[in-house]
């Protein structure tokens, strides 16, 4: 699980959206896991191409949406 490659959405009006719900269809369409923070998404794995397919499926515009892999590195110990 460490030093996996995440991808990041960022640019999403959550007052337009309900960023959740965009989260729980980005995770069922692209088969991972993942959450949302601090207005932005973080999908585990490299799925930018996917992701990008999809939200234009949605009708949302490239321009104003960036998607970016993060190889976010997890900092968090395991505790026994």
């Amino acid at each position: 699980r460490f030093g996996k490659l995440m991808t990041i959405v960022e640019g999403i009006d959550e007052h337009d959206i309900d960023i959740k719900e965009l989260t729980k269809t980005l995770k069922a369409k692209c088969a991972c896991g993942g959450t949302a923070k601090k207005g932005q998404i973080e999908l585990q794995g490299d799925h930018k191409a996917r992701v990008k397919e999809v939200l234009s499926e949605m009708g949302f515009s490239s321009d104003t949406i960036e998607i970016r892999d993060s190889d976010k590195k997890y900092n968090k110990r395991r505790r026994h």
